[in-house]
């Protein structure tokens, strides 16, 4: 689990924000049910590098104190890939969390094989587990996948403890024949 250093700060509003950016820290917020909500600075770059690790559990070190937390939204600039703001809710190891979790194609698809091509149409699925039980990506062996089959949230693998919650019927991963080879099917049928 990532450790992200994270101080106390006072005051909020634009101008406090635009001075942390001015020294590489980001404002971010701290909250959840039973907690004292706080106003907190994090550096930019570790930030950063925690979102790109896809991390989202993490013990935030607040002064030596560590509060587990759940990386729940993070602001971005709209002009460019800068963070504005981030927000962490805070987590108890008995209860179930709801996080987004990256998907990720293992292997190369039977129907690739035979010229089709394979397309990851949803690239995260929501999950409810506990924090101990959060997968940091969610693999899928494509490997059976043939051509023009069509995968859904069913066919992702079960992971014990972890409840999927986007809908069962969304598609994941497709594979189909190359537009070229359907137009020309296609052009062929209407000269018949």
């Amino acid at each position: 689990m990532a450790v992200l250093k994270a101080e106390k700060r006072e005051g909020t509003g634009k101008y406090v924000a635009f001075d942390l950016r001015k020294e590489g820290m980001l404002p971010a917020v701290y909250y959840g049910k039973g907690v004292e909500n706080m106003n907190l600075a994090v550096n930019e770059k570790e930030l950063y590098e925690l979102i790109i690790s896809g991390e989202r559990i993490v013990d935030l070190d607040i002064a030596g104190e560590m509060k587990k937390a759940v990386l729940k939204d993070v602001q971005h600039e709209s002009i460019g890939e800068g963070l504005l703001h981030a927000d962490f809710r805070a987590i108890d190891e008995n209860t179930a969390v709801h996080v987004d979790v990256s998907v990720e194609l293992v292997g190369e698809a039977k129907g690739a094989g035979l010229g089709g091509v394979v397309e990851l149409e949803l690239h995260t699925v929501s999950v409810e587990c506990l924090p101990a039980n959060l997968p940091e990506v969610v693999n899928l062996d494509i490997s059976t996948l043939g051509l023009n089959e069509v995968w859904h949230v069913t066919n992702l693998p079960a992971l014990k403890g972890v409840k999927y919650m986007t809908s069962a019927d969304s598609v994941v991963v497709t594979c189909h024949a190359p537009h070229k080879q359907e137009e020309a099917a296609e052009s062929e049928t209407a000269a018949e």
